[in-house]
């Protein structure tokens, strides 16, 4: 009986170690979902959590931005690319570029920029372009997964969000400006990267952009019609005018204003009828619209 017991705990501790949140493996018996465990199971950046399912986003993520909490993304082929790299006998280093929403820095591509200078110790290259860069790995062959001096102050000069570290074989250290010593959660997952799946990843940013670029066409086609009827109406009013009128009018053009004794009773009364200028205080000047309208001519 007391065997038994004890087997059964044991058996108990097996499988709660083994659905444990945060071990970076997702259960198989699917409770661990996007909403109870977003640290072994979260949505990629071009989905959102929904009741526990991951749903696709109608606008794709925009800004990468600095979150020391979130969790990363390494496509396994990328990691086995790094653990490659990793066997050479000198440091290297490598751009990750990807994109970033709701908690979650997601790796799509990786770069190697131009090395000047590379030893066993350290690693010298030209910075990593781009506005999508997550973060610049290089590698430690000692096995250290601790920022050197070295590595701080290179970080410190960079506007990138994150700084990585390979110090074995998918043995990552990612870790951002807003703490230095925390290494910050991150899984290895199979993503599959077709053509079709690439052109749809990046449909939903051409739509965004043509769409942007079609509402801005039709805002400045608009105010360009808007002026050209006030340019219209303006020619209009200045044809119907009479010297005296038309006088006023030049007057007002060059010095700006004139006081309301300096008009007579009905050339004030018909250029007011026209919406051609307007009373402040003692002032008569012209109506905004008018002047600018009159410029163009």
């Amino acid at each position: 009986m007391k065997r038994g017991l004890i087997f059964l705990i044991f058996i108990a501790l097996i499988n709660l170690a083994y659905a444990f949140c945060g071990d970076g493996v997702i259960d198989p018996d699917n409770t661990e979902t996007c909403k109870t465990c977003p640290q072994d199971n979260p949505c990629f950046v071009d989905k959102r959590c929904i009741q526990g399912k991951c749903i696709n986003k109608l606008i794709p993520p925009l800004l990468i931005r600095e979150d020391p909490g979130a969790t990363v993304i390494i496509p396994r082929e990328i990691a086995e690319t790094l653990n490659r790299f990793l066997k050479q006998p000198d440091e290297f280093a490598a751009c990750l570029k990807g994109q970033y929403a709701d908690g979650v820095y997601q790796i799509t591509t990786i770069e190697f920029p131009e090395m000047t200078g590379q030893s066993i110790y350290a690693v010298e290259h030209a910075k990593c372009l781009g506005i999508n860069v997550i973060a610049t790995i290089h590698s430690h062959l000692d096995g250290s997964c601790e920022l050197s001096k070295r590595d701080i102050f290179s970080f410190g000069h960079k506007g990138e969000p994150l700084t990585a570290i390979i110090c074995g074989e998918n043995d990552f250290a990612f870790y951002s400006k807003l703490s230095f010593t925390k290494r910050m959660n991150y899984l290895i997952r199979d993503i599959e990267y077709t053509r079709l799946k690439y052109f749809w990843s990046l449909f939903p940013w051409v739509f965004s952009l043509l769409l942007i670029i079609i509402l801005l066409v039709l805002f400045f086609e608009r105010e360009h019609m808007h002026k050209k009827r006030k340019k219209e109406k303006a020619i209009e009013v200045i044809e119907k005018c009479t010297s005296p009128e038309k006088k006023i009018i030049n007057t007002l053009l060059d010095e700006g204003y004139i006081h309301k004794g300096e008009l007579k009773k009905n050339v004030f009364e018909s250029l007011i009828k026209e919406d051609i200028i307007e009373r402040k205080q003692n002032r008569v000047i012209l109506k905004k619209w008018f002047r600018k309208a009159i410029k163009k001519l």
